[in-house]
């Protein structure tokens, strides 16, 4: 139930590899224009630090000068090491979950009673035994991929359930845009003797 087959793998992993691609692309453009501003603000300061070296520059106008320049330079390199480092981890999750959702599939054949033991534990909640048959209820987001698994089993045509599997819903809905229905409950539309304003 809780398992992803070895062409659908295949297919995420493909997909998580252009995601990661597009988004380091992303991440790379953010990274060099904040490296540049930062070159240029390291200018600055050392055009400050001269000034002051120099002796056109007192103490008190160094200060004033120097300081948001500091806490702008600060601020910069700390945005480049957090883009840097989330561009390599964003997605490594995800590509988690579809490995060890595909590794499932390989413990029975395996008859590896250890590892399968261990993994529902991890995926599921409320494992139930009774008449030689387990009932589990699956946490998110393995719950996600045993409705699939159900709702494809009825189809015997392999190109059929692939494509249905990549054409279900997404399980993040957004409210359509501009309607009534977008308001989240709790700003609900006031109503005024039956008409919605």
């Amino acid at each position: 139930m809780v398992v992803l087959p070895e062409e659908w793998k295949e297919k995420f992993l493909a997909r998580i590899e252009t995601w990661e691609a597009d988004g380091s692309q992303a991440s790379q453009t953010q990274i060099e224009r904040l490296k540049a501003e930062l070159t240029s603000l390291k200018a600055k300061i050392d055009r400050v630090n001269n000034g002051f070296a120099d002796g056109a520059l007192d103490v008190q106008e160094f200060k004033e000068l120097k300081n948001p320049l500091v806490a702008k330079k600060v601020e910069f390199e700390q945005q480049i090491l957090a883009l840097e480092k989330s561009r390599h981890n964003r997605l490594e999750p995800l590509k988690n979950w579809v490995l060890q959702a595909n590794q499932a599939q390989k413990w029975p054949s395996e008859e590896n009673w250890v590892e399968m033991k261990s993994f529902l534990q991890k995926v599921g909640s409320n494992r139930l035994l009774r008449a030689q048959t387990l009932t589990v209820s699956f946490k998110k987001p393995w719950n996600y991929l045993t409705e699939n698994n159900l709702a494809l089993r009825s189809v015997s045509d392999a190109s059929e359930r692939n494509s249905r599997w990549w054409s279900r819903q997404e399980s993040n809905l957004r409210p359509s845009h501009c309607e009534r229905d977008a308001l989240p409950t709790e700003l609900r539309p006031h109503s005024i003797s039956g008409q919605t304003r």
